[in-house]
């Protein structure tokens, strides 16, 4: 039964997703849903695929990760699982379809693309240099001449918390700064040079994953003419294949392990480029060992809303997600944990509320997915569609910088809707 769910999932959500993506490269008003799908796709969908086409993780060499081996080879699991990912991806499809009528009827009368010409484009310039600026005023400019993690730099706690959000801040300003008005060969280079350079800050490969996402949403928001969209069909796919060799080569070059085969490089893609195997765990602890992984229901968005209140204000103060995930997974309390797993949205539905996770998991992205379809300009959906990537993909501490840049433009956004509104009704009074 398992096996021909497993091939139900891999055939229908391959199908959708070339649906979905050649829809984007297509069409400039596409649902954000259609995006989410992407995402949903390479994280959930394809690591089923890969347990047929090259096979199921062994962690022989990451032995901190066999606690996973159980829950992805039991098939009662892999049967719940298939089932959710099925759900999911169906009704974000269903639902963006139904979106995008909508969307291309509005947008033939009002447009709402990239800014024909960016404004004040020397604060955009200032924000987008602002993390080199940290560096150096904070003295750890030295620290990142080696290319590693923040942490194995040096880098932690609050510092590493403010740089991060200021590296996000600035890959959202390059995306308006190079994508409004005509994208020129100036504007790629410069894109590219500021991209490695952030990169190079953060010290994580998912960055990388993250500028080409943000890119291509923008970029496929653009002005640009067909001939360029068929050559764009190709970035999503050539930046994939160069995503998983630059991370290869990361684990052999900068993150080596005593064994390095073929295997071994597998199973840590798999870590990082897969959330199927962490979503599996929980389902197996929270349904059918009834061992909780949190303490109490919706546990870890308190850890989320209030992340930049100090412990010492709050000692209770919930941990973030991931660590309570990774405390399980470990088998070590919090205040040991040697590293982090990264969790996942439709995991972390399921460990703070249980059954009804399923049905939060599925509906609170599509509520996500609609708050960021009724945004008006691009610049505001962008930053839902990269809060809804990083639900999916990562832990949200680090993003908090991007939920509250939703909030000012949702609210900013509105207040203007609300003078032209009234402003109409006095003038038609008058």
């Amino acid at each position: 039964m398992n096996y021909l769910l497993d091939l139900l999932l891999i055939i229908i959500s391959t199908w959708i997703t070339f649906k979905v993506y050649t829809q984007i490269i297509f069409k400039r008003y596409c649902s954000v849903a259609y995006y989410v799908i992407l995402v949903q796709y390479i994280f959930c969908c394809l690591p089923i695929a890969l347990n047929y086409l090259i096979g199921v993780p062994t962690y022989f060499a990451l032995y901190w990760y066999r606690t996973f081996s159980t829950s992805i080879n039991d098939s009662s699991i892999a049967i719940i699982y298939d089932i959710y990912m099925f759900v999911a991806i169906i009704a974000l499809y269903v639902y963006g379809r139904k979106a995008n009528r909508k969307i291309q009827y509005k947008y033939r009368v009002e447009s709402a693309t990239i800014e024909k010409k960016i404004e004040n484009k020397y604060v955009y310039l200032a924000i987008i240099f602002l993390p080199l600026l940290y560096v150096i005023i904070t003295g750890n400019f030295t620290k990142l001449f080696t290319y590693t993690s923040m942490s194995a730099r040096g880098i932690a706690g609050n510092e590493s918390l403010v740089l991060n959000s200021l590296i996000l801040l600035s890959i959202y300003c390059l995306c308006i700064y190079v994508f409004s008005g005509e994208i020129t060969r100036r504007k790629i280079i410069f894109l590219v040079v500021v991209s490695v350079l952030l990169a190079w800050l953060q010290g994580k490969r998912f960055i990388i994953a993250v500028m080409a996402i943000l890119y291509l949403f923008f970029l496929s928001k653009s002005n640009i003419s067909d001939k360029v969209r068929k050559r764009l069909i190709k970035f999503f796919p050539i930046s994939g294949i160069a995503l998983v060799v630059f991370a290869a080569v990361y684990f052999v070059v900068i993150k080596p392990l005593s064994n390095m085969g073929f295997q071994t490089i597998y199973d840590m893609l798999r870590v990082d480029f897969g959330r199927d195997d962490v979503i599996k765990y929980v389902i197996q602890h929270e349904f059918f060992l009834h061992d909780h992984i949190l303490d109490y229901p919706g546990q870890s968005f308190f850890s989320t809303l209030f992340v930049f209140v100090p412990r010492f204000l709050w000692p209770s103060k919930p941990f973030s997600h991931y660590q309570y995930l990774s405390s399980s997974i470990l088998g070590v309390s919090i205040q040991k944990l040697p590293s982090g797993t990264t969790p996942c949205w439709y995991e972390m539905c399921l460990c703070n509320f249980n059954y009804f996770g399923f049905v939060f998991g599925i509906f609170g992205i599509l509520f996500f997915c609609k708050l960021a379809d009724n945004m008006k300009q691009v610049k505001s959906k962008s930053l839902m569609f990269m809060f809804i990537l990083v639900l999916l993909t990562q832990n949200t501490d680090v993003y908090i910088v991007y939920i509250f840049l939703i909030f000012v433009y949702w609210f900013f956004e509105n207040t203007k809707h609300r003078k032209i509104v009234l402003f109409k009704h006095r003038k038609t009074h008058l």
